[in-house]
């Protein structure tokens, strides 16, 4: 542009050159004294100091020699493609790094964040209007307007506005979570437009910019008087009472159905009732127990662990095991067979209610909605005791369970059943176990309590559940 405009690119150029020459000697002393970031972060702004310091070099040439500006453009892609491939032929490792940053950024899918702006769920159009609402749309219609006005001439304002919000949406394209960096930039083009929509209905005054004058031009040798007494135009004027009415009916035309979407905005935010409760009793089931990292470790939907493990344990810092393990963990047949797994390193399991089908009798159903207490054709579970239970969440302690070991006749089917209360629902808890062929049987339960074995009662203390103890009833 400044090539085109006959101003010198190395004058124009210098402030932001000087201003990468400072953030590159701190970023890169940060670096080298202290370790700060990643190598390859802080050698970025380097990189684009050199890469600026050629396309500017590049462009004084232009301009002096009036050469088509076709070849400075072809000459800025070149410089862009050599910086690179030496990027990558200098330094592999970062070059990995730097791949795997980007990889992050386009192929990630599995958190809301990380949607597009754009996602089909919201039918593309919604999108836009659930994160940013109406002004969106008068901010991109100006944007155009802002791309026409520096292909047509030297707007060096608007090419700079134009570029953060088109660099920026494009990357809420990729992933809604730019859509707040998106908003700063866009808000000026979509006052720019409320107050051109204002002026259609002589409101407001037409922006300069489309008056037809030139923001180039000597704006002081443009008429300051108005038709009607040649009296100055004031820059700002308050309207009258109609008039102020109907800006302010306008206003929240435009701005207010964006209200509209702030409760699912403040529901994507916001934790239920009962993930609260289930906190609760999970804190006070691991300070009762006197139980500590990784003892007290929460497993849940990974979207939540920080959250569960930020108040029990403290150790909040990442989701990776959640993210690994959940989904497999809730999808499985059987949830005692994770008890080995689980023994030492999860002491608590969160299931949350999900919209998607899982396996019927599987570990979902049997904990979210059995409670572990078995029914469908399912025994109750042996490792899971119930904390908290609800219509949408439900919290369990991972224990090693009371053995309970009697006799009988081999083949026989014996039934252990007990009643229990939890979060004021009361449980049946039942299971069924055959005989083995030397007339023994075993089964481990979860709770403390009473529970009857084929009519025999029997008593399991605490202590039998946390410790694994076995207890005969010969």
């Amino acid at each position: 542009m400044d090539a085109r405009g006959n101003v010198s690119p190395v004058l124009a150029a210098l402030p932001v050159l000087g201003g990468l020459l400072i953030g590159s000697t701190i970023s890169i002393a940060l670096n080298v004294r202290w370790g700060w970031h990643a190598q390859f972060v802080s050698m970025t702004p380097a990189m684009v100091l050199a890469g600026g310091l050629v396309v500017t070099a590049a462009g004084e040439l232009w301009r002096r020699l009036k050469i088509h500006l076709g070849g400075l453009l072809a000459v800025e892609a070149l410089v862009a493609v050599a910086g690179l491939y030496t990027f990558r032929r200098l330094r592999p490792e970062d070059w990995l790094e730097a791949r795997a940053r980007i990889d992050d950024l386009i192929a990630r899918d599995f958190a809301t964040e990380t949607g597009s702006l754009f996602s089909t769920e919201y039918a593309v159009f919604f999108g836009p209007l659930y994160q940013l609402g109406v002004g969106f749309y008068l901010g991109l219609a100006v944007l155009g307007f802002v791309a026409w006005v520096v292909y047509r001439r030297y707007e060096p304002g608007w090419l700079l506005v134009g570029t953060y919000v088109g660099y920026l949406l494009v990357l809420a394209g990729i992933q809604v979570r730019f859509a707040g960096q998106l908003a700063i930039p866009l808000a000026i083009l979509s006052g720019f437009g409320v107050v051109y929509v204002l002026s259609t209905v002589d409101l407001a005054r037409r922006p300069l910019p489309l008056r037809g004058a030139s923001s180039t031009g000597d704006r002081t040798g443009a008429s300051p008087v108005v038709s009607d007494g040649g009296q100055l135009e004031p820059s700002i004027s308050l309207p009258d009472r109609r008039a102020t009415v109907y800006v302010v009916g306008i206003g929240l035309l435009v701005f207010g159905l964006s209200l509209v979407y702030v409760p699912g905005l403040i529901a994507d935010t916001t934790y239920s009732d009962g993930q609260v409760a289930a906190l609760e009793a999970i804190d006070e089931h691991a300070a009762a127990n006197e139980r500590t990292y990784p003892e007290n470790y929460v497993l849940s939907e990974w979207g939540d662990s920080r959250m569960y493990n930020h108040f029990v344990n403290g150790e909040s810092r990442g989701y990776g095991y959640a993210q690994s393990n959940y989904e497999e963990f809730i999808t499985s047949s059987d949830p005692d067979n994770w008890y080995d797994q689980f023994e030492g390193r999860v002491g608590y399991v969160v299931v949350t209610e999900r919209e998607s089908d899982l396996p019927a009798g599987g570990t979902y159903s049997q904990l979210l909605e059995d409670y572990g207490a078995g029914g469908n054709e399912t025994d109750g579970v042996a490792h899971y005791q119930a904390l908290f239970v609800d219509d949408d969440v439900a919290a369990f302690a991972v224990v090693p369970g009371a053995t309970i070991t009697g006799t009988g006749e081999p083949g026989a089917t014996v039934s252990i059943e007990s009643e229990r209360t939890v979060s004021g629902e009361r449980i049946s808890y039942e299971q069924a176990v055959n005989v083995d062929e030397d007339g023994s049987f075993a089964v481990t339960v979860p709770f403390a309590g009473t529970y009857t074995v084929n009519g025999d009662s029997v008593n399991v203390s605490t202590t039998a559940v946390t410790e694994g103890e076995t207890i005969s009833l010969e």
